[in-house]
């Protein structure tokens, strides 16, 4: 049990962390919109390329 919430709190800082970056960074947040989530600017095309 106390190794679980040990590891949830942990898990907490670093998503903390990950949404300071996304507040601060504005050419992360673009990476990670464009990454993850696979949005593009209205004058790009998107290509995904998939390996299997």
């Amino acid at each position: 049990m106390k190794s679980d919430r040990d590891y949830l709190k942990k898990q907490i800082i670093l998503e903390k962390k990950k949404i300071q970056k996304l507040k601060k960074n504005s050419k992360y947040l673009e990476r990670l919109a464009r990454e993850k989530f696979y949005m593009k600017k209205e004058d790009e095309d998107l290509f995904v390329i998939s390996s299997s």
